[in-house]
C-alpha cells in the first residue's frame, strides 16, 4: 500500500491570493490607513492637555503635635508619684497615629467623590497625593484645598478621639477619688462616734476634769471617758471640723483630674504630616501609541473589507 503525498499547492495558492487582492487594493489600503492616521492626529490637536499637582506626605515630627502628646500621656493610666513607673511616650506610635489618621480620612473623602488619589510613596510611610485638571494653577489650587480640608477633618477627629479618651480617664479617676472620700468620711464618722459615746458614759459618771495623765501617752478608746466632759466636747467640735484625712494617691489623682479638665488640644499648631512642594506636571499623551494602534486599525479594517469585498464578488459569479 503506497502513501500519497501531502498536496501544499492549495494552501500556498489560497495565501498567494490574499496577498495578491491586497496588493491589488493597496490603493483602498493606504487611503484608509492614511485617514485614521489622521484622526488621529487630530485627536491629538484637539484633546485638552492634562496637568498633575502632587507632593509626597511623611508623618509629622513630635515637635509639630503641639499640646497632642501632652494629652496622651494625661490619657494613660497613671499616677505623678509614680516616678520611674510613669508610661513612656513612643515617638513613632503617637507620630505614626496622626498620620495613619490623615491617610484614613483621605481614603474616605476620596471614596466620597473628592478628586485628588494617593498611593505610597517610593520610601516606607510615604504616600503620594495628587490631583488632575486642564489647567496646572487649577490643579495646585485642587490639591491645596484638598491638603488644608483634610487636615482639618483630621485635627476634629483627632480631638474627638483625645475628648472621648480624656473623659473616661477622667471618669475613672472621678470613680477612684470619691471611694477615697467616702472611706475617710467614714473614719471620721467612726472616730466621732466613738468620741460621743465616750461623751455620754462621761456624762453618766459626771466627769468633768480629766482623770488621766497627761504623760500617759496615747489613750485607747475604752479610756476615753477619763478625758472628762469638758475635753470630749471640745475633741468632738474639733473632728468635725477637721478635713478629711487622705493619703498622697488622692491629691495626685486630684491634680491629674484638674489637668485632663482644663486641657484642650491645640488644633492650629497641630502639623497632622510633613509635605514635599507641590509639582505640576503636564500628562503626556502616548502620542506613538495612539499613532501605532490607528495605523494598525486602519490596516485590519481596509484589508477586510477587500477581502470581503471579493470574496462577494466570487460568490456571486
Amino acid at each position: 500500500m503506497h502513501e500519497k503525498p501531502v498536496n501544499h499547492v492549495n494552501d500556498e495558492i489560497d495565501l498567494l491570493d490574499i496577498i495578491r487582492q491586497l496588493w491589488q487594493g493597496k490603493v483602498i489600503v493606504f487611503c484608509v490607513s492614511i485617514m485614521f492616521l489622521a484622526i488621529a492626529g487630530l485627536y491629538i490637536m484637539l484633546t485638552t492637555p492634562k496637568w498633575t499637582a502632587e507632593s509626597t506626605l511623611s508623618k509629622p515630627y513630635l515637635n509639630q503635635l503641639a499640646n497632642y502628646p501632652a494629652g496622651v500621656m494625661l490619657s494613660q493610666v497613671w499616677t505623678m508619684n509614680d516616678g520611674d513607673n510613669a508610661p513612656v511616650i513612643d515617638d513613632a506610635k503617637i507620630t505614626g497615629n496622626v498620620f495613619n489618621t490623615f491617610i484614613a480620612m483621605a481614603n474616605a473623602q476620596i471614596l466620597s467623590g473628592m478628586d485628588i488619589s494617593i498611593r505610597p510613596g517610593t520610601t516606607a510611610e510615604t504616600f503620594i497625593v495628587s490631583s488632575t485638571a486642564n489647567d496646572p494653577a487649577l490643579a495646585k489650587k485642587n490639591l491645596q484645598s484638598a491638603l488644608i480640608s483634610l487636615s482639618d477633618d483630621a485635627r476634629k477627629q483627632l480631638d474627638a478621639l483625645m475628648y472621648s479618651s480624656l473623659r473616661e480617664r477622667a471618669n475613672s479617676l472621678k470613680i477612684q477619688m470619691q471611694a477615697q472620700e467616702n472611706s475617710a468620711r467614714a473614719q471620721r464618722d467612726y472616730r466621732i462616734s466613738v468620741l460621743k459615746n465616750a461623751l455620754q458614759l462621761a456624762n453618766q459618771m459626771n466627769i468633768q476634769q480629766t482623770k488621766l495623765n497627761p504623760a500617759s501617752g496615747e489613750i485607747s478608746d475604752d479610756m476615753l471617758f477619763m478625758l472628762g466632759v469638758p475635753i470630749l466636747n471640745t475633741m468632738i467640735e474639733h473632728e468635725k471640723n477637721l478635713p478629711l484625712k487622705f493619703n498622697a494617691s488622692y491629691f495626685d489623682m486630684q491634680e491629674m483630674f484638674d489637668s485632663i479638665n482644663g486641657f484642650k488640644l491645640t488644633e492650629d499648631n497641630l502639623s497632622i504630616f510633613n509635605a514635599t512642594n507641590i509639582s505640576v506636571d503636564k500628562v503626556g499623551q502616548k502620542r506613538a501609541l495612539i499613532l501605532v494602534l490607528s495605523l494598525l486599525l486602519g490596516v485590519i479594517l481596509s484589508c477586510g473589507y477587500i477581502l470581503l469585498r471579493n470574496a462577494l464578488r466570487s460568490a456571486n459569479k
